[in-house]
Parts: C-alpha cells; structure tokens; sequence
C-alpha cells in the first residue's frame, strides 16, 4: 500500500534584482555556494541566453552591453542574481510529491499553512543572505552603490518557489510572489570574484570602517550630507584607532584630534606625503560642529566627496 505522505529533498529558488554591478563576460554563470544560518546558500550569476536577448529590458536578468565584429560580448550588466537555498527535507502528500507542477490542490488546509510559514521563513532568510553577499560584494569593490533593487511594477522575476529535487519540478509557490533585487553597475573582475567567493566561504565580515564608508557613499548619492559626514568621520576614527602600530593605551584615551597630531609616532607615514591629511581633520572638525551646533558652513557636497577621497586613503593604508 502506498504511504500517504513521504519526505522529499527540496530546494528553495529566488531571483533577486541588483543594481549599479556590471561583470566581465569570463563570469556569465558564475556562482558560489556558503553556509548562512546552519543552511546551505549559492548566489549564481546571470548568462547571457537566447531567451534573455529576446527578453523586454525590464524583465532582463542580465544585459550584453557591446558586441563586436565578431558576435562576441565585452560587457554585461548585472539585473539579477539567482538564490538558492539547499539541502531542505519537506513532507508531502505522495501525489504532491509525484506531481511535476505546481497544483494547491494536492494540499489540504493544515498543510498549506505549513508550507506557508516554512516559505515565509525562508523567503526572509534570503533577504538575510543577499545583505550579507551584497555587504561582501561592497567591501571587495569599493563600491558602496550596489545594492538592492525594487520595481513596484514587476517587484519579482522568478518568485520564491520549493523544488523537488526528485524530478525538478516546482511543488510550492507563495501567494505573494516573492523576490529581493539588487541594479548595475560595478564591472567584476575574476579576481574580485574569487576574493568575493573566498570571503564568503571562509565567513568573513567586512570591517566596520567599511561598513561605514560604504553607507557614506550611499547618502552622498541620495544628498543627505550630514548623515554622509557623520559615517565617514566614524570609518576614520575607525581606522586609526585599530591601525596595527597604535598602542591600546592610546587607543582608548586619545581623543581622535590629539591622535592626528601623534599621527607618524603611531606608525603612519609622515603627513608631508599624504595630501588628504588635512582632509581628514577638517573632516573631523566638521563632524563635531554637526554633532555639537546641527551645522557647519564648510559643509558641501564637493567637501564630501573629498572627504570620502581621504577616507579611503586612509584605508588604503591597511591594505
């Protein structure tokens, strides 16, 4: 007699938008697979397909952007990256499970708000591990604009389906089609992708004045100023309170001013060769002014943006 119900091996797909990410033609395809909350993730890359040509813009998941003599692609924007969450065990109806489409009526009440729930979870555990992939992908790049994407119109390209990995075919889709995005354009290279990869496996976290610089690269684009001011203060203090040579004593006590003036005691390079310096303390002037009075007239988008300049100098002495 055949079981009512039995256990089936599953995954749980999404397609997600992005922005501002662009790739060599090398990485059409490419993809990496990590452990994220005890499960297993792989975020995958677009190819360019047939199918994908003949596809309307907004729906796109990846778009050739030169061609040359020969048919071959030189760019491609990146519209969005497949999530996969794997190694899942659902029980279902035998019915359900040797069905190879999708049909709510294989499920009794009691079992649709199950998959609903289990769904639901997974829906927002996808979120989580696109943050992390996209924070990963912001810290190898330097480029704080990519990030999620969402069209009110078309908010999802594939929706978040359940997979039986017997036969392949879609057994769940929920009510509410379901998708994270993330638009173009930072070009990846191979090697920023395997550092992206390797990253990514080993578990590593970006450092938090990275974390910092890129959210002050996000609010320099949208125009809030103070709030970009703010950020990038906090990555440099960041960086030389946690540079290698400072000893933890002065670490601790130092006021960030007094640290700039022991700045070549602490084991940096002397300031008569770093023309950003100077940025650096007034950028720190600034930022107590906006903390302490709401205000400071030295506070422009041109100044920002060369606040950002230094602060990544000063990064770029850690590296």
């Amino acid at each position: 007699m055949k079981a009512k119900s039995v256990r089936v091996r599953a995954v749980y797909r999404e397609k997600v938008r992005v922005k501002h990410l662009a790739m060599e033609p090398s990485l059409q395809g490419g993809s990496v697979s990590f452990r994220f909350e005890k499960h297993f993730v792989r975020v995958a890359l677009p190819k360019i397909t047939e199918q994908i040509k003949a596809a309307r813009l907004e729906f796109a998941e990846a778009e050739a952007d030169v061609w040359d003599r020969d048919g071959n692609i030189i760019n491609v924007h990146v519209y969005a990256v497949s999530i996969t969450v794997g190694r899942l065990t659902f029980m279902l109806p035998t019915a359900a499970a040797d069905h190879k489409s999708i049909d709510a009526r294989q499920f009794d009440a009691p079992q649709t708000k199950r998959l609903d729930k289990r769904s639901d979870g997974l829906y927002l555990l996808t979120r989580r591990a696109v943050d992390y992939w996209l924070r990963v992908v912001r810290w190898k790049t330097g480029l704080g604009l990519i990030d999620v994407d969402a069209r009110p119109e078309n908010p999802s390209l594939f929706g978040g389906r359940l997979y039986n990995l017997a036969h392949g075919g879609a057994f769940y889709s929920p009510r509410i089609g379901r998708s994270v995005a993330v638009p173009r354009r930072h070009r990846l290279s191979p090697d920023a992708w395997r550092e992206i990869s390797k990253s990514l496996v080993q578990g590593e976290r970006p450092p938090i004045w990275n974390e910092y610089a890129m959210s002050a690269q996000q609010r320099i684009e949208v125009g809030d100023l103070k709030a970009s001011i703010v950020d990038l203060a906090i990555a440099a203090e960041s960086v030389v309170r946690q540079f290698p040579k400072v000893p933890s004593k002065m670490r601790k006590k130092k006021r960030i001013s007094e640290l700039f003036k022991d700045w070549t005691q602490l084991g940096f390079p002397p300031v008569q060769h770093l023309s950003w310096f100077s940025d650096l303390k007034v950028l720190v002037l600034v930022r107590n002014r906006i903390m302490h009075q709401g205000h400071d007239s030295r506070l422009t988008l041109q100044f920002c943006k060369s606040s950002a300049s230094a602060v990544h100098q000063l990064i770029g002495l850690l590296t």
